[in-house]
């Protein structure tokens, strides 16, 4: 188990440690890796539990869980708590993607033709 710290943000993954020399064709990962690191050693960080970023734009992202807090009121009457921590992952920015499978579920259901939805399915291959 190593720890590897992310500059952009201040975050702490673990997971298994592959070392390895770079190699110009073949690597199983396909990191892309300029020419001029060919034969250097690197280590890659592998997560035991991957975490998903949002990629599409922050203006579908606050739509789309907008939509989802609406739907759920709808449902239950209020937020249920399961859906609630789903969201609220989401909003932070590193969510699992089971996570987006229960908003995306909630949401297109009710409305299959979102076109939302539809990005998030071809984006995500849900």
């Amino acid at each position: 188990m190593s720890k590897i710290k992310i500059t952009s943000k201040e975050q702490i993954i673990e997971g298994n440690l592959i070392d390895n020399v770079v190699k110009p064709f073949g690597n199983s990962a396909h990191i892309p890796i300029s020419k001029k690191h060919t034969g250097k050693k690197i280590g890659v960080v592998v997560p035991e539990e991957p975490f998903y970023a949002w990629v599409l734009n922050k203006e579908k992202g606050k739509r789309f869980l907008a939509k989802a807090k609406q739907l759920n009121k709808r449902k239950g009457g209020k937020l249920e708590f399961h859906t609630r921590e789903c969201i609220q992952r989401i909003e932070e920015g590193n969510f699992k993607i089971e996570d987006l499978e229960k908003i995306y579920e909630l949401i297109a259901e009710a409305e299959p033709k979102n076109l939302i939805i539809k990005e998030l399915k071809r984006v995500y291959n849900l």
